[in-house]
């Protein structure tokens, strides 16, 4: 299990599966990179992308919530204040809740679908 973990070698690490009723989301890293993979159901199509290539359309300074739960129709995930560069971020009330949280607060919820 330590190769598993911490080897050279690319094997997929720490898998977590989330459905949703129209997507399977697969989140797991390669090393120490954190990849998401999307399976439409209704389509057939799977998309597999490092997380930080993925564009949102919040503008929230670089960094994807990767998922940690699910409700209903939407995957959640948290942000943390202080992996936020706030120079990128264009939603006004991510800026906003920047701005009233210190960088070592509780993380931020963001509710979203994959598409």
């Amino acid at each position: 299990m330590k190769e598993v973990l911490t080897g050279e070698n690319d094997w997929i690490r720490l898998l977590y599966v989330y459905e949703l009723e129209e997507q399977l989301v697969v989140k797991y890293y390669i090393k120490r990179e954190f990849y998401l993979s999307v399976w439409h159901k209704k389509t057939d199509k799977t998309m597999n992308v490092k997380s930080e290539n993925i564009v949102d359309d919040l503008g929230m300074g670089g960094r994807f919530p990767l998922p940690v739960a699910i409700h209903q129709d939407k995957i959640i995930g948290a942000i943390y204040p202080f992996d936020v560069d706030r120079e990128k971020v264009t939603d006004k009330r991510l800026i906003a809740l920047l701005d009233n949280n210190p960088e070592d607060s509780n993380p931020i919820l963001v509710f979203y679908r994959l598409n």
